[in-house]
């Protein structure tokens, strides 16, 4: 299976960067094509890539990969684009998998959106139009998704629940007061770091009633999971009088558990 850390199912470092080599080798070609085409010139002169942003309309051109997160990071800094320029976003829906007849969630989020005129900016457009957010992993800077993190949500919430509906699949079920903790087990990942008890002590609502430590669970990242389930006891026991509860499900239950949840803590993740 894919784990919810970010992409990769952490088992080696390896298998890390044979997938993140895939994916910029896939998202590179689409590119190269797309300028071929001459499908990403921006009349604004703001770069998006596999997109553009023009005078009437914000563009991407969907296409799929398993890494979700990079994939979606190129998707929101072109609707961030679009917002902010007080423009349409136009764009193609992102398909399904190669060689699969069933479509997934990702399919389902908005390829058309009429502009949104309380977000458009220019002077954060200019500032945020530059050579770190035009390329191919946006989430490394201070990009325009930024800016429409509340569309964000809104727009994955109503993704996800329309393909449960139509796939019927169930979506993970949540209280007001639970906590879910995100731990990303990646060993070749030089952006990862594990949050420290003081952390969490001075940051978890005192009206938890249930903490869900959500994770892969490589061997390799037996020792973390049981040192993260024994402090998040502690915490419980001392100070918070909640359960402690360990979840590791398919990619999508795993990302859709992240987007659902009540209150999330995040390790370093383009899911988040």
């Amino acid at each position: 299976r894919v784990s919810p850390a970010g992409d990769t199912s952490g088992e080696s470092v390896e298998e890390y960067f044979s997938q993140a080599s895939m994916f910029a080798e896939a998202s590179m070609r689409l590119q190269q094509k797309l300028m071929i085409l001459g499908k990403c010139h921006s009349s604004t002169g703001c770069s998006v890539w596999h997109g553009s942003l023009d005078n009437d309309a914000g563009h991407y051109y969907g296409w799929y990969s398993a890494a979700w997160g990079n994939l979606l990071s190129e998707y929101w800094e072109a609707r961030g684009a679009a917002a902010l320029a007080g423009v349409r976003y136009d764009g193609t829906p992102i398909p399904r998998p190669p060689g699969s007849d069933k479509e997934t969630w990702l399919s389902k989020l908005p390829s058309q959106q009429n502009a949104y005129p309380a977000l458009k900016n220019m002077d954060a457009l200019r500032k945020l139009c530059n050579q770190c957010t035009e390329g191919m992993y946006p989430h490394g800077c201070v990009g325009k998704w930024t800016r429409i993190r509340q569309v964000i949500r809104d727009d994955t919430q109503a993704a996800l629940q329309s393909f449960s509906l139509e796939a019927h699949v169930p979506l993970p079920v949540f209280h007001d007061n639970d906590v879910l903790v995100h731990v990303r087990l990646d060993p070749g990942h030089p952006q990862i770091a594990y949050y420290a008890k003081s952390f969490f002590d001075e940051h978890i609502p005192d009206s938890t009633s249930r903490i869900i430590l959500l994770s892969s669970e490589p061997k390799w990242g037996k020792p973390i999971l049981d040192s993260y389930t024994k402090m998040f006891r502690e915490l419980c026991q001392h100070r918070l009088h909640c359960s402690v509860e360990r979840q590791s499900g398919t990619q999508f239950n795993d990302f859709a558990a992240i987007a659902l949840a009540p209150t999330v803590f995040c390790s370093g993740s383009t899911y988040c």
